[in-house]
């Protein structure tokens, strides 16, 4: 994973979601909750990893996310283990 910056930082800190969209299709995307920790964002899939997005997301392997007016192409990462609190 890479830490964001602090400019990017301070702009998700005014904002509690974001919209993701899974591959490089330019569709609408999901809304979803996001928290940085020590420089990286996470994210967690509301209904579970059954999820359609969570499934497209991981399948990807990278995608759009547009927070706070931005918008920027990242790489998507699922791991097996609780995010940590924020």
């Amino acid at each position: 994973m890479t830490a964001w910056p602090p400019a990017d930082r301070t702009l998700f800190s005014g904002s509690h979601s974001l919209t993701l969209t899974a591959g490089e299709d330019d569709r609408p995307g999901v809304e979803i909750g996001m928290v940085v920790v020590d420089g990286e964002l996470w994210v967690r899939a509301y209904r579970g990893v059954g999820s359609r997005w969570y499934r497209a997301a991981r399948e990807a392997g990278r995608g759009t996310i547009r927070v706070a007016g931005t918008r920027h192409e990242v790489g998507l990462e699922a791991v097996d283990e609780p995010a940590p609190a924020g």
